[in-house]
C-alpha cells in the first residue's frame, strides 16, 4: 500500500458526515412507529445522498453532540505534524517503470484460483484462454447487440413491476421495491453488460482458466441478492452443508467415533459444479425447498403470503436466467450452469447439492458417522473394512448432470485448508495445510499499511491456525512458522514474539467460540486509512458523547442540575415543528416539557468505532494497466499516471508494496531485473 500524507481533514470529514447520520437516526427513531424501524433491513440499503439540513434534536442531546466535536477538534489540534522520513525506502521501482515493463511485454497481473497468490500471464495466452471457455457452445452462445438490448429492456421492465408488486404487498415493501430497482439504468442510457474474466488455475496442469462473471453492478443482481438472503435460514438448517472449517472444527470436535471400529476418510471434489448444474432444474429444486421451509409445502393462506412466494420465485428466476456478459466488444449469453460472480450462485450450488443429499437419507447411514460439504468440497469419515468398501458407501453421493471425484485413505486426507488424519491412538486429528502453489503473501513490512491492521491480521492468522489444529502440539508447530513467515517480510522479530506472548494462549482457548462480528450494537464514522487515526479514539468520543446523555438523564431525574448539566426550557420545540407524534416513551422532568428519553433506545449501550477503508495500493494500478495490455492502448493514454505524483504514488518519495529482500541476487542472473521483482513478490510466469 503506498504511503499517504498524514490528514486531520479526514477526522473532520468523517465526524461531519457521522454527526448527520446520527441526527437522522435518533430524529426517526423519535417519530417513526417502531414496528417501522424493526423493518428496516441494512442489507437493502440504497445508496443516496442526504438531502436537506440535519434536523435538530431534544437540547440535552444537542449539548452531547457539541461536547463531541469539541473532543474532534481538540484531537484534531493536538495531532503532530509528519516528519520527514527515510523509512520504508529500502526498494527502488517506480510504478511508473513496472507499468512501462508490463505494457512492453504485454503482461498481465492478476489473481489465482483458491487464492495461491497473483499470476503474471502474457496477453495472447489469456485472451486464448478465455475465448477457449466462451467458445464453448454447452455454455455460451454469441448474441447480437440489438438482441442484448431487448433482452436487457425486458429485464428492467420486469424488475420495475416486481419492485411495485414487491411495495404493495411485503411488510418492508417501499425498502425492497427501492432496492430492487435501483440499478435499472436511467432513460436513453446504456445498460450496465458485466465483463467476462478469468483467473488462472495454477494448481492444475495445465494451467486452466476460472471463469468470472462481476454482476455487482448488474441489473438483475438486487433480485439475487435478495433470494441469497432469503435462503439463509434454509441453508443453515441443512446439516449437510458446511459453512467453512471452523464450523467444521466445532462439528469434529463433537463427534464421537465407535472406539476400536476402522474407519477411512474420504473426500470428494465435483467437477466443475457451478457450471454443470442445470439452472432450469436448480431453479426449481430451490423454489420447492423454500416453499417447504416457509410454507411446510403448502399453498399460503393469506394472499400477503402468497405475494412474498411469487416476488422469491420472480426474484429467483429475474437473478439467474439469461445471464448475458461481454468480452472483447463481444456479448455472450450463458446457457447452462451457475456464474461465479452472481450473488446467489454459492446459495442455489449448496441447495441443489442439498437436496440429493436429503433424498439418499446420507446423514441417517449408520455407516457413514460424519457426511459434510462445502459447495463442491465433499467430505466424510466411513467405516469399512477396506477402500472400496468405503468408496461404495459415498457413491451413492450423486448430483444430476455432474460428476463427482472421490478420494479414499485410512491415514490422512486434505479438506479445504485442514489435514485430517488418523493418529497413533486411532484418533481423528486435524491440522492447517498449506495449499500447493501457495506463495504465502502477506502485507509486507514496507506496506504502508496501518500498524493495527498488521497486527489484526497476524493476530487473526493465529485465531485461524488454532482453529485448524486439533491438538496443541500441531498448533505451537504453525505459529513458528508463522512467526518464520512475517519476519522473513520484514516484520521486527520483537515486534511478533510481543504478539505472541499476548495472544497465543487466549488464541488457543477461544478457537472453536463464536467470534462472528455483531455489526449491531456499533456507531460507525467511516473514512480511510491515514496516520492521522492513530491519535484519535473512537472509544472518548464514544464516552464524551453517549456518556453526557446518560448523565443528564440521571441528573434531571434526580433535579440536580449544575453548570455541567444544565436544565432546559422548550426541549421539544425542535422535534414539534415537524408536526409528528413522538413515539419514543417521552420522560416528564420536575415540570419541563417532556423529552424523548433515549435511553429507551438501545443506542446508549453501543460502542463506537472508526471504518476505514484502504487506499491506493500497487494491486489497483496492474488492473489500471490490465485494461492497456488487453485493449493494446499506449503507455501515453493512462491519464490517471499523471495524477499519481499529487496523490504521493508515482513521485520520487513513494513506496510500494512489494517484498524484494532478495532483490540483491538478481544482479547476477540474466533475468530482467522486473521479472526477478514480480517473482519475489510471487508472482507465477
Amino acid at each position: 500500500m503506498f504511503k499517504r500524507k498524514r490528514n486531520s481533514k479526514l477526522i473532520k470529514a468523517a465526524w461531519y458526515d457521522f454527526e448527520e447520520r446520527l441526527r437522522w437516526r435518533l430524529f426517526f427513531s423519535f417519530t417513526e412507529p417502531a414496528e417501522n424501524a424493526d423493518l428496516y433491513d441494512p442489507d437493502f440499503e440504497v445508496p443516496h445522498k442526504r438531502k436537506g439540513k440535519p434536523p435538530q434534536l431534544p437540547q440535552y442531546l444537542e449539548h452531547g453532540i457539541l461536547k463531541g466535536r469539541f473532543f474532534v477538534n481538540k484531537t484534531i489540534s493536538n495531532i503532530p505534524k509528519e516528519e520527514d522520513t527515510d523509512a520504508y525506502k529500502s526498494l527502488g521501482p517506480k510504478p511508473h517503470q513496472i507499468q512501462e515493463f508490463l505494457i512492453s511485454h504485454s503482461y498481465i497481473i492478476t489473481n489465482t484460483d483458491k487464492n495461491l497468490g497473483i499470476a503474471v500471464s502474457e496477453r495472447t495466452w489469456l485472451k486464448e484462454k478465455c475465448l477457449e471457455l466462451l467458445n464453448d457452445e454447452q455454455n455460451y452462445t454469441f448474441i447480437h447487440p440489438l438482441t442484448v438490448i431487448n433482452k436487457l429492456d425486458k429485464k428492467c421492465t420486469d424488475i420495475e413491476i416486481l419492485a411495485c408488486l414487491a411495495e404493495a404487498h411485503l411488510d418492508n415493501g417501499k425498502q425492497i421495491g427501492n432496492y430492487l430497482r435501483h440499478l435499472i439504468p436511467p432513460p436513453n442510457t446504456k445498460h450496465n453488460v458485466p465483463i467476462f474474466y478469468g483467473i488462472p488455475k495454477i494448481h492444475k496442469e495445465p494451467v486452466k482458466m476460472r471463469p468470472i462473471i462481476p454482476c455487482h453492478s448488474a441489473v438483475q443482481n438486487p433480485a439475487a441478492k435478495y433470494v441469497s438472503k432469503i435462503l439463509k435460514p434454509i441453508i443453515k438448517s441443512a446439516p449437510t452443508i458446511i459453512h467453512g472449517t471452523k464450523d467444521l472444527a466445532i462439528k469434529l470436535s463433537k463427534l464421537k467415533l465407535t472406539p476400536n471400529r476402522k474407519f477411512y476418510i474420504v473426500t470428494g471434489d465435483v467437477v466443475a459444479f457451478y457450471p454443470s448444474i442445470p439452472i432450469q432444474k436448480c431453479i426449481d429444486i430451490v423454489a420447492d425447498l423454500y416453499a417447504q421451509f416457509y410454507f411446510n409445502n403448502e399453498i399460503p393462506q393469506t394472499e400477503q403470503k402468497l405475494r412474498e412466494a411469487e416476488i422469491f420465485i420472480k426474484c429467483l428466476k429475474l437473478g439467474n436466467e439469461e445471464l448475458i456478459l461481454q468480452y472483447d466488444n463481444n456479448m455472450y449469453l450463458q446457457k447452462r450452469g451457475l456464474a461465479m460472480g452472481v450473488a446467489d450462485s454459492p446459495d442455489l450450488a449448496n441447495l441443489y447439492g442439498w437436496w440429493f443429499e436429503r433424498d439418499i437419507d446420507i446423514m441417517n447411514d449408520p455407516k457413514i458417522p460424519f457426511y459434510g460439504r462445502f459447495i463442491d468440497d465433499c467430505f466424510a469419515l466411513v467405516y469399512a473394512n477396506s477402500e472400496e468398501e468405503a468408496l461404495a458407501s459415498v457413491q451413492k453421493v450423486q448430483f444430476d448432470d455432474c460428476r463427482i471425484e472421490w478420494n479414499v485413505s485410512d491415514h490422512y486426507q486434505v479438506f479445504l485448508d485442514m489435514t485430517l488424519y488418523v493418529d497413533e491412538h486411532k484418533k481423528l486429528q486435524h491440522m492447517p495445510y498449506r495449499k500447493n502453489m501457495s506463495h504465502q503473501e502477506r502485507i509486507p513490512w514496507i506496506s504502508h499499511h496501518p500498524l493495527d491492521v498488521k497486527r489484526g491480521t497476524f493476530i487473526g492468522e493465529m485465531s485461524r491456525l488454532a482453529t485448524l489444529s486439533s491438538t496443541h502440539s500441531s498448533y505451537c508447530t504453525a505459529i513458528k512458522g508463522l512467526a518464520a513467515l512475517y519476519i522473513v517480510r520484514g516484520y521486527p522479530q520483537d515486534l511478533i514474539n510481543a504478539w505472541l506472548k499476548n495472544n497465543i494462549q487466549e488464541r488457543w482457548e477461544k478457537r472453536l467460540n463464536d467470534t462472528r462480528p455483531h455489526t449491531d450494537g456499533v456507531l460507525v464514522l467511516k473514512s480511510e486509512f491515514n496516520t492521522a487515526w492513530n491519535y484519535f479514539s473512537a472509544t472518548e468520543l464514544g464516552n464524551t458523547i453517549l456518556g453526557f446523555w446518560r448523565d443528564w438523564l440521571q441528573h434531571a431525574e434526580d433535579s440536580s442540575y449544575n453548570i455541567h448539566y444544565p436544565q432546559y426550557t422548550g426541549a421539544t420545540a425542535d422535534l414539534s415543528e415537524t408536526r409528528q407524534e413522538l413515539t419514543t416513551p417521552v420522560v416528564a422532568l420536575d415540570g419541563v416539557a417532556q423529552i424523548p428519553d433515549i435511553r429507551k433506545l438501545d443506542i446508549l449501550n453501543r460502542r463506537m468505532i472508526v471504518s476505514r477503508k484502504r487506499t491506493r495500493n500497487l494491486f489497483d494500478l496492474t488492473t489500471l494497466w490490465k485494461k492497456l495490455v488487453l485493449t493494446n492502448m499506449e503507455q501515453q493514454v493512462l491519464p490517471d499516471n499523471h495524477d499519481l505524483a499529487s496523490q504521493n504514488i508515482a513521485d520520487s518519495n513513494s513506496d510500494m508494496d512489494i517484498d524484494s529482500h532478495d532483490d540483491s541476487s538478481s544482479s547476477d542472473s540474466d533475468e530482467d531485473p522486473f521479472v526477478t521483482l514480480l517473482r519475489n513478490q510471487g508472482a507465477v510466469f
